[in-house]
């Protein structure tokens, strides 16, 4: 075997050489492995090879590794498995290489398969290589790179290799090791911090009472020894990999108070100051401002944020809180280093002034993680929203002191200062937004005559947004309680600044006033907000069709859009400023979910207005000519011999019409009507995008769209005459898209809606489809019975349901032709998906249905075989998903109408209390003691009545409150279906009085105690 002409030949660029290697290596896997893994281990060894010739044999000697090692690995072929004394080879050869090379990417590969050996092979097979790893850790014979290797090994076997049993037993030696190689801060400390944060999943394992209570002295002790040395940690530092450990540091931290709260609360208050000063220092060295570019600027980006955060997290400790309540001026301090922080870099002031698009997204709070934002953006964003999170903490401790200091802070920052300014305007802003109106105790005049004359004196474009956006705040929140002149005063300046000639070229400015008047319209009185509607949509209006909107700009609007709408949606559509704005709005963003989403709630409710205040006519003139546009361009692109291809664009705008043809959700019962000549139009080219698509999405929402304009429009469609190009009027059009869509070959994805059109066909044109009728149902009795999908299964029953509620003989009838021969199946489809119907309507519909079908007392029902009860099993045998499989369960055989009645039953007994359970509707929980396990207890950061160490995390706090208020509460049954629950108890009082289907007889003999009891209960 010439393993380097096989290696060389794996790297070739001719894909049949390659190919031909890749046959050999696998021929060679299969029939000799032992000697492919010792070629395979020789290689790395190989000075002469070049670097790519080590690192790919031992990728392919991993993989080798894992097909013929043995059954231990779930990869492992079944082929030849490789010696014992393979084996030992290539666990000492690997070993000795991994201490051995120079290579970082050669290294990690070793120490990589290694791991991934270890894991199936330690201890049983391998009982001495942890402690191998840890001699060689502690040695003084190798150097920091060789160790690297094996401290990567350890770590891979504490993530994931390792059990609970086996750490406790070596942990005190591992321990010790990285203890020993985080003080000696090296290159592999940061690796070494890494590895014990893993080590502390192992305490979370233990959930005895009394092993806890053993181990507490081991936990004290590694609290006490490892917060002393990462508080040692934090001194000014200059090496790039110095980085690195103060990450490293601050996430021990954090793994720390996670798992060990209250032993660590002592150490808080030290450790916070030290991360706090780490921190200042670093600010007064200007060395925060920097968010570009290489990995050490990345990863000073990293440790700044997680310390915000952990910082934010020790804020829940009385004993870090006092720092602050203690001493305003540390509080002061602390806000101006936020500030300082929280501050913009130029490059991103820039970009934000002049990007509206990434400012809208950055006060979206979707900046971070978002992929359409500049890297600078997101890094800046990261450290800003940490900065939030800790502000949020100190607001809730000394609100007045917080929005004191920042007013005074703001007038203090001069024009030549605009990054820091805007920084204190934004923090100024999310302090007041939880600001509690009876703790005020602030100057409210001083904070408007701040807020006034900054936004006199700043040209700047992003300051003045800022400015806008804290007015709207200001003018929604609690301060008004205290001062009622604030409202009015914020809604002035924000309306203000939309005629202000200074700011008609500074486009954040514009949208940060759209924004702030969003946020008015939501929270205000409409009283208040009324009389500015007109103004606000044209000032939107203006600013759209002048900007490019991208990102998350779309989405916002349409935040602002919805509740200035709403402040009077009569006057709002009659303005036709409205709609236009809804589409241009949503032009070049169709594919954005949450927004089409938000866009159709808008339509429903504008469609609903516009139908219940005679104004429907107005919606459609404004609505259909953009939905004309976009199904004719669709027809139009689509060639003459294809299929019509699904578009975003296309499925919004049958989405859209769907609604307005439909009439939204309005109650009214007036006679409204689409004009003649548009919907003609509109509905040839439904039509035609019906009959020449197979796509599921469009057939879905199009057959949605045609069924509402069936149920609203039946006397247009009549009036609609056969066209040259399709030989067929209106309503043989509905039935020709109905034909294709009952149509077996159609996937049940695609006719998904089919149901629902045939409902509305059925009802609207039943007395004139003659013989085409029965064939419809016909049809459709035969999908039903093939049918897999709930939802497609609900449509189609719901014909059949709807049917039956106004002439239930002649349903059962007509299933119960020869020449259908359907009765029995589609009955049995039914009765097996009772609880599919999801809808209150369709739920209600479904009960007086089948009801209906029971009352008729009919033979050929009572005939019909169908499943009743799981029949338990003879033993306690469990039983997997694999073996149910081949282990069905078994029903008992019952009637079509003792079914009926089981079904009914079943759905009262979800309606009523059950007040037969024993304590069930009067249980309550009168002590605390309760809701803890005896051996389990969870206490405050600095409580000391607990033997435990573990506490819930600050963010369960609300939680446990929550939990233990439940003290003197009783329980509550779910809320009942009042309608669904008279329906079903009239229903049994008429068949028990007339002993309708000889009810007796299946009371008697067909129901379970339980659901005799049930009836009692609900019949009184």
């Amino acid at each position: 075997m010439d393993i380097v002409n096989l290696l060389t030949e794996l790297q070739s660029t001719n894909n049949a050489v390659r190919n031909a290697a890749e046959a050999h290596m696998a021929q060679f896997q299969r029939t000799q492995p032992d000697n492919l893994v010792l070629a395979l281990l020789k290689i790395p060894e190989d000075s002469q090879l070049q670097i790519q010739y080590h690192q790919l044999a031992i990728t392919l000697l991993r993989r080798v590794v894992v097909c013929s090692w043995g059954v231990a690995f779930v990869e492992f072929t079944g082929d030849l498995a490789l010696s014992p004394t393979t084996k030992q080879i290539v666990r000492e050869h690997l070993l000795n290489q991994l201490i051995s090379t120079q290579s970082i990417s050669l290294q990690t590969g070793i120490a990589y398969t290694l791991a991934t050996i270890g894991k199936v092979e330690y201890p049983d097979e391998w009982p001495d290589l942890i402690l191998r790893l840890l001699d060689i850790l502690s040695g003084q014979h190798l150097d920091d790179f060789a160790k690297r290797g094996c401290l990567f090994v350890i770590k891979e076997f504490v993530d994931d290799g390792l059990s609970e049993i086996q750490f406790f037993q070596m942990g005190s030696g591992l321990l010790q090791a990285l203890y020993n190689i985080v003080a000696s801060r090296n290159s592999n400390s940061a690796l070494a911090l890494d590895t014990f944060v893993a080590t502390i999943e192992f305490f979370h394992m233990v959930d005895d009472g009394a092993e806890k209570r053993a181990l507490r002295p081991v936990v004290e002790g590694i609290v006490t020894s490892w917060c002393d040395l990462l508080r040692s940690l934090y001194a000014p530092l200059s090496e790039e990999w110095n980085w690195k450990l103060r990450t490293s540091a601050t996430r021990a931290i954090h793994g720390l108070l996670t798992a060990f709260p209250k032993p660590m609360g002592p150490q808080l208050s030290s450790l916070f100051k030290a991360i706090w000063h780490d921190i200042q220092l670093l600010v007064q060295e200007s060395r925060l401002v920097d968010i570009n570019g290489d990995d050490q600027n990345n990863m000073r980006i990293v440790w700044l944020t997680e310390s915000l955060n952990l910082l934010e997290q020790m804020m829940e400790s009385p004993r870090v809180s006092r720092l602050f309540s203690d001493a305003p001026i540390a509080l002061c301090d602390m806000l101006n280093m936020l500030v300082h922080i929280a501050a913009w870099p130029q490059p991103v002031y820039h970009i934000l002034c002049s990007d509206v698009n990434q400012f809208v997204t950055t006060e979206a709070e979707l900046a971070f993680g978002s992929s359409d934002l500049d890297d600078s953006v997101v890094n800046a964003s990261a450290i800003r929203m940490a900065c939030h999170g800790l502000l949020a903490c100190l607001t809730e401790l000394d609100a007045n002191t917080v929005v004191s200091h920042m007013v005074v802070l703001v007038r203090s920052l001069t024009q030549n200062e605009l990054e820091k300014l805007e920084s204190g305007l934004f923090l100024l802003d999310k302090a007041l937004v939880n600001y509690e109106a009876n703790d005020a105790n602030i100057n409210i005049p001083q904070l408007i005559e701040t807020i006034q004359t900054v936004l006199q004196e700043s040209s700047s474009s992003l300051v003045r947004a800022r400015i806008f956006l804290l007015m709207a705040s200001l003018a929604s929140s609690a301060l008004v309680e205290v001062s009622p002149d604030i409202q009015a005063g914020g809604v002035g300046i924000i309306l203000q600044g939309a005629t202000n000639k200074s700011i008609e070229n500074q486009n954040t400015a514009k949208v940060a006033i759209l924004m702030a008047m969003g946020t008015l319209a939501r929270s205000l009185p409409s009283s208040v907000m009324a009389q500015h509607q007109s103004m606000i949509l044209g000032f939107m209006c203006q600013w759209v069709l002048t900007n490019h909107l991208d990102d998350d700009t779309p989405a916002t609007l349409m935040d602002v859009l919805v509740p200035v709408m709403e402040l009077d949606v009569i006057k709002a559509l009659r303005s036709q400023a409205v709609i236009s704005l809804i589409f241009d709005i949503i032009t070049g963003n169709f594919s954005d979910v949450s927004l089409v989403c938000d866009i159709q709630q808008a339509f429903e409710e504008l469609t609903r207005v516009a139908v219940e205040s005679d104004s429907y006519d107005i919606l459609c003139q404004q609505t259909l000519p953009h939905i004309i546009i976009v199904l004719q361009q669709s027809l139009n692109e689509k060639d003459t011999n294809t299929e019509l291809e699904y578009t975003p664009e296309l499925n919004v705008m049958l989405e859209i019409l769907a609604v307005v043809l439909g009439q939204g959700q309005s109650k009214s019962t007036k006679a409204l009507s689409i004009p003649i000549d548009p919907f003609t139009i509109i509905f040839h080219l439904l039509s035609q995008i019906l009959l020449s698509t197979h796509d599921n999405e469009i057939l879905q929402v199009g057959a949605t769209a045609l069924a509402a304009a069936v149920r609203t429009s039946s006397h247009l469609i009549d009036t609609i005459p056969a066209q040259t190009t399709t030989n067929s009027n209106g309503r043989e059009l509905v039935l020709r898209i109905v034909e294709k869509l009952l149509s077996p070959d159609l996937d049940e994805s695609a006719a998904m809606s089919a149901g629902v059109l045939v409902s509305e066909v059925v009802e609207t044109f039943g007395n004139h489809l003659g013989d085409y009728l029965p064939k419809i149902l016909q049809v459709t009795a035969y999908r039903i019975t093939s049918a897999q999908e709930p939802v497609f299964i609900e449509n189609l029953l719901n014909v059949f349901c709807r049917l039956t509620l106004s002439s239930p003989r002649d349903v059962v009838d007509f299933l119960d032709k020869p020449e259908v021969a359907a009765l029995q199946s589609v009955l049995k489809v039914w009765l097996t998906n009772f609880a599919i119907f999801t809808k209150h309507d369709g739920i209600v519909n479904n009960i007086m249905a089948l009801a209906k079908i029971y009352c008729l007392e009919d033979l050929r029902i009572n005939s019909i075989i169908v499943n009743g009860d799981v029949i338990p099993r003879d033993n306690d045998l469990i039983i997997t998903r694999s073996m149910a499989k081949s282990m069905p369960e078994k029903y008992s055989q019952i009637s079509a109408s003792l079914k009926i009645i089981k079904l009914f039953v079943q759905e009262l007994d979800c309606e009523i209390i059950p007040s037969s359970v024993p304590g069930f509707a009067s249980k309550t929980i009168h002590n605390e003691d309760d809701l803890e396990d005896d051996d389990d207890d969870y206490e405050d950061f600095d409580g000391d009545n607990s033997e435990g160490w573990e506490d819930f995390n600050a963010t369960n706090h609300d939680s446990l409150k929550e939990l233990l208020a439940f003290d003197d509460e009783e329980v509550k049954p779910r809320e009942t279906d009042s309608e669904t629950c008279n329906i079903l108890i009239v229903f049994f009082k008429e068949i028990i009085n007339g002993n309708i289907g000889n009810f007796k007889e299946l009371y008697e003999h067909g129901l379970s105690a339980h659901e005799k009891d049930v009836l009692v209960r609900a019949l009184g």
